[in-house]
């Protein structure tokens, strides 16, 4: 939106697969392709190359000052293994460089599933601050605009998988496959018009059914 006018979001990605995009209150969209190449588009409509993360498919959420908080994407994931040192998630600035870093990546018994362990979604907050509900881990955390954790949730969901494994399946023809032995958790975040942050999770190891939790952002409880 241009004032209250909505302004056509055009784009010409070529033969790039786009996977999310996300505005701030500056007009700006933030755009994320299947690569990890971050781009964004001005108010004026044109679209600038911003560059890439520290991980190697973000997800992003814009912040009310120009800043971005990023995580790995549920989405789409690498197999890259990352050492404890690594950030949960990451606040950059317009340039994609980092301002602050909050917690440390859960290192999993197979490394090559860091991504996937560590993968969530991140909800940028009023006061610079960020809200991280990794995608398959029982946690919803708030952090404050310098990374410090202000609370941290758990729900006592007990088909988390903390720690994922692979495993070898073989079809009716008797041919292998590996699969990761995981079931997601935390499907999304949302800011309600009541000032609650809303969880949305999985109440099993399936999407076939949801749960939405209503969670006071001040003290990190459920309310409902």
């Amino acid at each position: 939106f241009k004032g209250s006018v909505p302004v056509p979001l055009l784009l010409r990605a070529g033969a790039r697969e786009l996977l999310e995009a996300t505005r701030d209150d500056q007009g700006h969209i933030w755009i994320v392709d299947a690569s990890g190449s971050v781009q964004r588009r001005t108010e004026d409509g044109l679209l600038h190359e911003a560059g890439r993360t520290a991980f190697d498919i973000p997800t992003l959420a814009a912040g009310p000052d120009g800043a971005v908080w990023a995580a790995r994407s549920p989405r789409q994931l690498t197999f890259r293994p990352e050492g404890s040192a690594a950030p949960a998630i990451i606040r950059l600035d317009s340039a994609l460089q980092t301002r602050a870093t909050a917690d440390t990546a859960v290192v999993p018994s197979n490394p090559f599933l860091a991504q996937l362990v560590n993968a969530g979604h991140v909800l940028a907050l009023a006061d610079g601050g960020a809200v991280f509900a990794p995608f398959i881990r029982d946690e919803v955390v708030r952090y404050a605009a310098d990374g410090a954790v202000q609370w941290r949730l758990e729900r006592g969901l007990t088909h988390a998988t903390p720690d994922p494994s692979l495993r070898v399946v073989r079809d009716s023809a008797g041919r292998p496959d590996v699969q990761v032995d995981y079931a997601p958790v935390n499907l999304g975040l949302a800011l309600g018009p009541d000032g609650r942050l809303y969880v949305l999770s999985t109440p099993s190891a399936t999407t076939a059914e949801s749960r939405l939790d209503a969670v006071d952002l001040a003290r990190g409880a459920v309310t409902q």
